[in-house]
């Protein structure tokens, strides 16, 4: 696991994707006002995808040290994040609870979307 930096414009076209397939979109905001949030993962590795979580970035010192103690705590974790990750996925993928499928990104359509904006702009 690692730390990433997303493309806004690649986060702004899974947006538009995911709402013209869906009518909503559960994508999370990456910018702030003066700064863009930065990715945490892979989370894990589905139908052969990456999945990120992404994380606030700070400039204080202290939140530095927080997110330090916070990245040390992902890797001794991994597995059982990785294993958390993959149960979400799949239940929202097979809309096992309502509520969690409702407030969750459409895995599926994001997905399709990924492939999309590969065809379209890697060269």
């Amino acid at each position: 696991m690692n730390f990433y930096f997303i493309d806004e414009e690649y986060i702004k076209f899974l947006k538009r994707y995911e709402k013209e397939k869906r009518g909503i979109t559960k994508v999370p905001n990456i910018r702030y006002s003066d700064r863009n949030k930065f990715a945490f993962g892979a989370v894990m590795h589905i139908n052969g995808f990456h999945y990120y979580v992404s994380v606030s970035s700070f400039d204080d010192k202290k939140y530095r040290l927080l997110l330090y103690k916070e990245y040390k705590f992902c890797l001794n974790n991994s597995e059982k994040i990785h294993e958390k990750a993959k149960k979400i996925y799949e239940m929202v993928c097979a809309n096992r609870k309502q509520k969690l499928t409702e407030n969750s990104c459409d895995f599926h359509i994001l997905e399709d979307g990924c492939m999309e904006y590969i065809k379209k702009y890697s060269r």
